[in-house]
């Protein structure tokens, strides 16, 4: 075995001179400098990593079991020391440790986990009542999961904060102290129960190996998210895979060609084994040709390799060099080294010089390129927006030869993979680290912060009251099926925006979604009425939320664009005045105030409670240049009403929105069939929720208007009650009845035994707008409507079938797309939750169509 400092001192490099500089500066001052505290797990190992996986170990390539307390009636804690590096972006949401018996995987749903657990850093995890299982083989500690397609369990992402209270540092990261153990033939490694057990996870270095395919000038992956999986062979010429992630920093570094060492992670995928590197440190003894990214051209090699070739016998490849300055104003061929702007004054944003040193100012020594318009490149290296790029170190993609009469490089593509400047994490056009703000006006969030973020629900916040900043960069349609993410200005969407961090972002794996709420946020900030927004700097107060199935910020109420700021509003606050019985119920300015965060469940004394005011509009969720009517002009919207405090009230900041259940309260109250109810007060009896995007009322079972009550008294309940008649297999698949007897009370979490079921019935419509459609007309992609009975429309006995995203289910059953389907005996498998405020299937992932 051999440690591995001598692979991994870098990742330490900078971290621990800085620690030591800033315990042993000397100053001025006569207090005592806060002593530094070296964490210490309060919790013992007693027990080994192998023990752990041997006892737990099952041969299936998918399942999950919970750790029991050990046979003393202790708890489980093992202890090792982190040796995977997700910070090169090719380790995903993974955690490696090893101790002198094996290692260990751990599956955690957070990025960015080197920021806490450093390579070498000791941990010590009390394993019990946590989840130990597969995933497709490899076996990993994550939580439960069920997998359809296999029909059987398997072990996903835990969530950060379950992992976190299992687990204690135990002092500083002490990279030597791991051991790396060497691997010369590839044979060595058993597929065997045991030789899993011991291999696993491991971090090996494997000697004396070659790409099988290095000859064909390949990079390591073929593309930006393309995982992609290479051959390496031993000297026997036995083979391994290498697996290498589509966002690794360095995805598009040529595969070495020769000998050399690998140091890698030890994974298992399927029935064999695969490599992973953790960093382009892993490689050992390589040496790379010139003009690649590991071994670029120099400028004074790149311009004797254009003096030789006459400027036609063109050659591509890297450049390196310094960056020093840009084309002068109103310079079209450089003759003198005037027609430079080196100092920093006169910049213009589409061109770059570079050259050997940061303090040259000789054209004869430099190469010029231009930077090409709405690229990355462009967006983080010129100087007019980024003067601090001047004097730091650049690599550039592109071809040799002279531009602006000089040496320069052309055919730049100007993407993420063509380019590299000094700060960025990697070079190879890897993804620049997270930037840290703290979500205060001051300090903003990044785009990518509220991406790592990685909020889970649209209806609960990750966290409320942050600042984020970053580049409208396009909008959000729902009924663009094609392409719902449109990365342009040019747009008919006014209730939404997207932002990133480069304001010629076009990757959905890079954007936050922004909901507009009605009033001076959205009229302020949507394309559609400003397209002059398009790729301009924005902050955005609000709560930090998944929103159109992205990261994104919701209930908005801030702004600051163009230097100006805005949204503010006299939103009600206060002390609630009610008490939400019939005799002194809660006003609408109570219920804004109480600010209801779920669609779902009332917060503690916010249920069969009684709120008055005065109905002063509708929401009409198809109009979208203003959704919120304060009138009685409609003729279609049945399904809400907004009330307010006050009869004359025309702001949606003082609203609250109502849903109206099908039935007498319906037909009582919408301003469709009685427009007279304008500006009356009315009495409703329900529960307090958000709606429409804003606190509302909904479950209504009573009303009062005009000294008259009234309210639904249903022939039969909403939800059947009896005994299940099917089993929720594809054999013997729940009825929609089942489903809704099952009646899930959670839009995101599963119960028991109720992932990955089969459901039967028959497609009769659609959800859309807050209302059922029991027709094919218009309808979305995104649902459909099942039913008992082909010809059903009572809405009390129907639930509701998300269809995924891009899956071939949508493509199968929805009806835009399909219209023949209605009537159509069906069968999807997925997850029972609530959807839509109604029993459903959500995350559908088969179907039949019987």
């Amino acid at each position: 075995m051999r440690n591995i400092k001598s692979y991994l001192t870098p990742v330490l490099g900078v971290a621990l001179p800085l620690l030591m500089a800033s315990l042993t500066a000397c100053n001025d001052f006569t207090t005592d400098a806060p002593a530094f505290k070296v964490p210490t797990a309060t919790i013992q190992p007693n027990t080994t990593i192998k023990e752990v996986k041997t006892k737990y170990w099952d041969d299936a390539t998918n399942y999950i079991d919970q750790i029991k307390l050990a046979d003393n009636g202790e708890h489980v804690i093992v202890s090792g020391r982190v040796i995977s590096n997700d910070r090169g972006g090719n380790i995903y949401k993974s955690l490696y440790i090893q101790d002198a018996t094996g290692a260990l995987v751990l599956s955690i749903n957070k990025n960015s986990l080197y920021n806490d657990y450093r390579v070498g850093q000791e941990i010590v995890i009390d394993l019990t009542d946590m989840y130990i299982g597969k995933y497709n083989g490899l076996q990993q500690m994550g939580f439960p999961e069920w997998y359809a397609q296999g029909n059987a369990w398997e072990a996903t992402f835990m969530p950060y904060e379950f992992f976190a209270e299992h687990v204690q540092l135990n002092g500083l990261p002490e990279p030597d102290k791991i051991d790396v153990v060497t691997v010369s033939d590839f044979t060595t490694l058993d597929k065997t129960a045991a030789g899993q057990i011991e291999w696993q996870g491991r971090i090996v270095r494997l000697q004396n190996v070659h790409f099988k395919d290095a000859d064909q000038d390949l990079n390591f992956t073929d593309g930006y998210k393309i995982n992609t999986n290479r051959t390496l062979c031993d000297a026997a010429g036995n083979e391994i895979t290498v697996r290498t992630s589509g966002y690794a920093n360095f995805r598009n570094v040529a595969l070495p060609k020769g000998n050399f060492d690998l140091v890698g992670l030890l994974g298992f995928y399927g029935d064999d084994w695969q490599v992973m590197l953790n960093d382009t440190d892993g490689l050992e003894g390589v040496t790379y040709e010139k003009g690649t990214l590991m071994n670029p051209y120099t400028v004074e090699e790149a311009l004797n390799i254009e003096n030789a070739a006459g400027y036609g016998d063109n050659v591509s490849g890297w450049t390196e060099g310094y960056i020093v300055g840009c084309l002068a104003p109103e310079v079209s061929t450089v003759t003198t080294n005037d027609d430079i702007a080196w100092d920093g004054t006169d910049y213009l944003g589409t061109t770059l010089v570079i050259a050997p040193t940061a303090d040259t100012k000789d054209i004869a020594n430099c190469l010029i390129f231009d930077l090409p318009q709405g690229s990355e490149l462009q967006a983080k290296a010129n100087l007019m927006e980024n003067a601090g790029n001047l004097g730091k170190k650049m690599k550039i993609k592109g071809t040799l030869m002279h531009q602006y009469g000089i040496g320069g490089i052309g055919n730049i593509i100007g993407d993420a993979d063509s380019f590299w400047i000094e700060g960025m994490d990697e070079p190879g056009g890897g993804d620049e680290p997270v930037q840290s703000g703290d979500g205060t006006e001051a300090n903003p969030y990044s785009c990518a912060q509220v991406i790592e973020i990685n909020p889970s629900s649209s209806d609960t916040p990750a966290e409320t009251g942050k600042w984020v900043k970053g580049y409208i960069v396009g909008v959000y349609n729902y009924d663009n099926a094609g392409n719902q993410f449109e990365f342009t200005g040019t747009v008919t969407v006014n209730t939404n925006i997207l932002i990133a961090d480069q304001p010629s972002e076009t990757s959905e794996a890079k954007i936050v979604a922004i909901q507009l709420p009605a009033g001076d946020v959205r009229n302020t900030l949507n394309l559609v009425s400003n397209p002059g927004n398009y790729q301009k700097e924005v902050s955005i107060y609000g709560d930090v939320q998944k929103y159109c199935g992205k990261p994104g910020m919701k209930n908005v109420t801030n702004y600051k664009i163009d230097g100006q700021g805005g949204g503010g509003s006299d939103t009600p606050s206060g002390d609630i005045t009610g008490s939400g019985t019939e005799a002194d119920p809660f006003t609408a300015d109570d219920v804004i105030i109480m600010n209801p965060q779920s669609k779902d469940t009332p917060a503690d004394g916010q249920s069969d409670v009684w709120v008055k005011g005065y109905i002063v509009g509708y929401y009409d969720f198809d109009d979208t240049s203003n959704q919120w009517h304060f009138d009685n002009t409609t003729s279609t919207v049945t399904t809400n009403i907004l009330i307010a405090a006050s009869a004359s009230e025309t702001s949606a900041d003082k609203i609250v929105a109502v849903k109206l259940p099908a039935g007498d309260i319906r037909n009582s109250l919408n301003l469709s069939a009685n427009p007279g109810n304008y500006k009356k007060e009315v009495l409703l009896h329900g529960d307090i929720l958000k709606y429409c995007g804003k606190p509302g009322v909904a479950n209504l079972t009573g009303y009062k208007l005009d000294g008259q009550g009234g309210g639904d008294e249903p022939d039969e309940p909403d939800t059947p009650v009896g005994d299940l008649t099917g089993a929720g297999t594809e054999t013997d698949p729940y009825t929609v009845a089942d489903i809704r007897i099952l009646n899930p009370q959670s839009t995101s979490e599963v119960a028991d035994g109720q992932s990955g079921v089969w459901v039967e019935g028959y497609i009769v419509g659609y959800y859309n707008n807050f209302a059922y459609s029991f027709t094919a007309e218009g309808a979305p992609y995104a649902n459909v409507l099942l039913a008992p009975t082909a010809d059903c429309t009572d809405e009390t006995k129907v639930i509701d079938i998300q269809l995924v995203s891009k899956s071939e289910t949508r493509a199968a059953l929805n009806l835009g797309d399909n219209p023949g389907m209605l009537g159509a005996h069906v069968m999807v498998c997925g997850d029972v939750l609530k959807y839509n405020s109604m029993p459903g299937i959500k995350n559908t992932s088969a179907h039949k169509i019987l």
